[in-house]
């Protein structure tokens, strides 16, 4: 027997692979819903994979060992498992992945019928406290309900504590490291929104372009990353936000100073730019500069651009040449100061987690406890936006599956 601490989608399909290869499993789950992230998966239309997975778009402080367990579940292996499930998939931009269905509801439904179908135990609302290992290395793992379960046996998928509301929770990862000696990466958010004082983002809030955005640390240039991005009246969103994230959580968590400088035009070159806006200059007409200035960019963004620029200028017969550059200098390098991430609460993963060094990647068990096995989220391993974590959610959870279970 083995008992599976949590129903995200790696505990789930490690115990639908270890049941159908003959292991009595039970599934713990804290809440009273399964996998209540898959739900919010591509806005609930469920991101549940990627075309084009690479060691590159993934990040943890063990990519070799990383390598190995991407490179024991590829695509066609992943597909067949999903097949099996009756979820046929479609690929859309950028190479993600969505069940036809487009419904998140579909993948859990799916999950969960087979899991049924495997004689698969699922108790819900049995949120697990303390952990310890006892006589001939059994498991027993004390619930906060007061009950209490034994196994040789001992699966975590518990996650982590990103997205709270979706059954994000660090006390899992807290027990592994007090009672089994894992190292365990301190976990920081990611994929998330930035928070920003800056009365910039309140002038703008609503207003949603595409820009290129780089992320400056202690004045260095940290990355950069093209995409969406949304004012807002906490700070800034945007898939080009939560693509950079990461890097900024980690920044932080060193002490560094951060900020953003966002490019709103990135397919103009700054001196195209300057000649666009020269050349629109008529002098006799003396349109309000707010005015001419909005057929370039959002009403929202003339005032904010106006005020970096420091341009008080009221008509467009009163532009010089030097307060034409100054304006495309705003346009192409807007300034915002950082204070950090929205936190768990508004994060879609989280890096860090238990150390990936500790675990043997051929079935996923603990290399300091026999019989304790890891998948998922609750790992050091995080990844990029677009699928990337379901993926490894799946691939971890099958190759668990088939270290927790014994051939029938």
């Amino acid at each position: 027997m083995t008992v599976v601490v949590g129903a995200s989608a790696s505990g789930l399909t490690a115990a639908i692979v270890a049941a159908r290869r003959g292991e009595k499993i039970v599934v713990l789950e804290a809440g009273g819903k399964a996998a209540r992230k898959i739900y919010a998966s591509g806005n609930g239309r469920c991101n549940i994979g990627n075309s084009a997975i690479s060691l590159e778009r993934y990040h943890s402080r063990d990519m070799e060992v990383l390598a190995k367990i991407l490179a024991s579940c590829d695509r066609a292996q992943l597909r067949s498992y999903l097949n099996s499930l009756g979820i046929v998939t479609q690929e859309e931009a950028e190479g993600k992945l969505f069940p036809m269905s487009r419904q998140a509801s579909s993948v859990v439904e799916a999950l969960l019928f087979e899991a049924a179908r495997a004689g698969v135990e699922i108790l819900y609302r049995r949120k697990v406290v303390d952990i310890e290992k006892g006589a001939g290395g059994r498991y027993i793992l004390h619930c906060e309900s007061g009950e209490r379960f034994e196994a040789p046996r001992l699966l975590l998928c518990s996650g982590s504590p990103a997205a709270p509301g979706l059954g994000g929770d660090s006390g899992i990862l807290a027990i592994v490291g007090e009672r089994f000696g894992h190292e365990v990466l301190k976990p920081l958010p990611s994929l998330s929104a930035l928070r920003s004082a800056s009365r910039y983002c309140r002038m703008a809030s609503g207003v949603k372009l595409p820009a290129k955005v780089t992320l400056l640390c202690d004045s260095l240039v940290e990355t950069e990353r093209r995409g969406d991005i949304l004012f807002t009246d906490y700070g800034i969103s945007g898939l080009a936000i939560l693509d950079i994230s990461r890097s900024l959580s980690l920044a932080m968590e060193e002490g560094r100073s951060c900020s953003l400088k966002i490019d709103l035009l990135p397919d103009y070159e700054r001196q195209k730019l300057e000649s666009i806006l020269l050349k629109r200059i008529e002098r006799e007409r003396g349109m309000p500069l707010s005015l001419w200035l909005n057929s370039i960019l959002h009403s929202r963004l003339v005032p904010v651009i106006m005020a970096e620029a420091g341009v008080k200028l009221e008509s467009e017969a009163q532009l010089k040449r030097r307060d034409i550059a100054r304006i495309v200098y705003a346009v192409k390098n807007l300034s915002l100061p950082i204070e950090g991430t929205r936190a768990f609460k508004y994060a879609e993963t989280a890096c860090g987690g238990v150390s990936l060094r500790e675990i043997d990647p051929r079935n996923m068990e603990s290399r300091l406890s026999a019989g304790l096995f890891f998948a998922g989220e609750i790992l050091d391993v995080d990844g990029d936006r677009g699928g990337f974590n379901l993926h490894f959610a799946w691939c971890s959870g099958i190759r668990a599956g088939m270290g927790i279970s014994r051939p029938s």
